[in-house]
């Protein structure tokens, strides 16, 4: 989008999300650019959605136009970066705010998994987490959710055996399994 300076970028398998600053104002957002209207579509609808949730909290959608989407950028570290290099009395708690947030969405969006967790999606500010990745949501079990979520965090080869294995544990507790 004119007008904003590209801050980071990031390529996911198909959607290119960027860090962004408005060149006028310098107040940063996201856009994400996706490879066609129709996904960029779902993942509105879900970002609408959960707009007024209390408990499923999402980023602000600005504006969608074609195939780009601009979202309020939510500042912080994100869930993986934080499972990755965080202090390791922060393992715990990480896993269940995350558990708690997956729970609620599983809930609210009446029985929706996601086929690819991504940590990556998830920012923790003030104590909230906000997630912002929606565009693989599908109908599904809780099972599925947990084993989708669990799953993204045994392949991630950045993310230590210990802090793998104490995440895994809460998340379990707190989510259920």
């Amino acid at each position: 989008m004119e007008g904003y300076r590209e801050i980071e970028r990031f390529n996911e398998k198909s959607v290119k999300i960027s860090i962004v600053e408005n060149v006028t104002n310098k107040i940063r957002n996201i856009i994400k650019l996706y490879p066609n209207h129709a996904i960029l579509e779902i993942e509105v609808r879900w970002l609408q959605k959960f707009a007024k949730s209390t408990t499923v909290r999402v980023p602000k959608v600005i504006r969608s136009e074609d195939r780009e989407l601009l979202l309020e950028y939510i500042s912080g570290r994100t869930r993986l970066q934080e499972l990755i290099d965080g202090a390791m009395f922060k393992v715990n708690m990480m896993a269940g705010a995350l558990a708690r947030y997956l729970k609620a969405f599983y809930v609210e969006s009446k029985g929706y998994v996601f086929d690819e967790m991504n940590l990556h999606g998830y920012v923790m500010r003030g104590g909230l987490l906000s997630g912002m990745d929606f565009v693989t949501a599908r109908p599904g079990s809780e099972d599925e959710l947990a084993a989708e979520t669990i799953a993204s965090v045994l392949v991630d080869t950045r993310i230590s055996d210990v802090r793998k294995q104490l995440f895994i544990r809460e998340f379990l507790r707190i989510f259920g399994g």
